[in-house]
């Protein structure tokens, strides 16, 4: 055996050691055991994060007997990994193995994934092909189609206000194939499961269509409500909300008060309800309180921005704390130190301790940059002092 041959072997033992992890986590957890156990070893050796890239890319293909989908685990650690991956080739490795293991795909599918990530957009070329495809007698395997950049693009296009009427139809087909179909179904069973998600899209879309204003909201709260109940709709409506709250007239920032403004109170139910879709809610909720104040009337800037802190510790006591947590570390300029503190300070009351390590290590590490101890209540906080 050659040492390449001998280096790969080891990988994979390396590699099937960490997985053993995996069917014991919880999976409000599998991001903290990427950044903390796969994305370091990763890190310090580019040809193990390749093996274990290629590897993923493999079993995201599979599915176990029962139907149950580990290729959807499998893809999300990859993307994971990818995101927090520090090795300076890693990035442009990613990109060469995704070109590698489409390779077994029909060449349109792999062109299509391999540009929308290059762009980040789908063309109404490419919208056209994949409903074509996988409209066939024959469709490709599903699992092209859940590539999360093609999904997320597709989902952008569609779900924002004053959104094009062109190819809507056949988008909302293909985000509905791709959140419920598996390979082992049958026809009756793929046309069944397709019809029950592309017409909660619809309603959806039809929906929020007719909303321009923030305050238009309550009236619709059992219909917005029910659309958290699937994590398709719940990721569209989270688009919408991100896209439509970039809009000044859609906000209406007088109709800000004591009470949780809509927009927010949805999220919150997908929050709770929809464990897939934590991860780019907390991106949400984090872009927003990084958002700069220049459209934001004075008056309202700090309010808005705490009410974005309050969401942010309700997917903490949920389960999602220590990636809340690493992004607040790493954001010393971007998130002021009054939001930090109010932050930490309601944190803190919300959750009880005894503390996990990495928890309490994390608020320590936020909290040492303060310009003066972490205070509740009057009282010098334990974990606002340096170790």
């Amino acid at each position: 055996m050659d040492s390449d041959d001998s280096a790969t072997e080891q990988y994979c033992q390396r590699f099937a050691q960490m997985m053993e992890e995996v069917p014991n986590l919880r999976e409000s957890d599998i991001d903290e055991w990427v950044l903390n156990t796969l994305a370091p070893e990763c890190n310090n050796d580019a040809r193990f994060y390749v093996t274990i890239q290629r590897l993923l890319g493999k079993l995201s293909l599979d599915r176990s007997p029962d139907g149950r989908t580990w290729g959807r685990v499998f893809a999300r650690i990859s993307t994971l990994l990818e995101k927090h991956s520090s090795h300076a080739t890693n990035t442009a490795l990613a990109e060469e193995l995704r070109a590698s293991l489409l390779s077994s795909a029909d060449p349109q599918i792999s062109e299509v994934v391999i540009e929308v990530h290059r762009n980040g957009q789908v063309p109404d070329e490419s919208v056209k092909k994949l409903y074509s495809l996988y409209h066939s007698e024959s469709p490709p395997s599903v699992v092209y189609l859940r590539d999360p950049v093609l999904l997320d693009a597709l989902i952008t296009a569609t779900f924002k206000p004053s959104r094009s009427e062109i190819l809507l139809n056949e988008r909302l087909w293909i985000l509905a194939y791709a959140s419920t179909v598996t390979d082992k179904d049958t026809a009756k069973q793929q046309t069944d499961e397709v019809q029950e998600c592309l017409e909660a899209l619809k309603s959806l879309d039809s929906l929020v269509s007719k909303i321009t204003a923030m305050s238009q909201i309550p009236d619709h709260m059992s219909a917005f409500m029910q659309a958290t109940s699937l994590p398709i709709t719940s990721m569209a409506l989270l688009h919408w909300v991100e896209a439509s709250m970039e809009l000044p007239a859609f906000y209406q920032w007088g109709f800000v008060s004591e009470e949780v403004p809509t927009p927010l109170e949805i999220l919150d139910e997908i929050a709770i309800t929809q464990r897939s879709v934590r991860d780019p809610l907390a991106n949400f909720w984090l872009r927003m309180l990084r958002r700069p104040s220049t459209d934001i009337p004075p008056r309202y800037f700090l309010h808005i921005k705490q009410y974005v802190c309050d969401r942010l510790i309700l997917m903490c006591k949920i389960g999602h704390s220590i990636p809340i947590l690493h992004a607040l570390l790493g954001d010393a300029k971007a998130v002021g130190e009054e939001l930090k503190v109010y932050f930490l300070t309601n944190l803190l009351r919300a959750i009880e301790p005894p503390y996990p390590p990495r928890f309490a290590t994390l608020v320590r590490l936020i909290a040492s940059s303060f310009s003066a101890p972490l205070t509740i209540d009057g009282q010098i906080h334990e974990l606002g002092m340096p170790e």
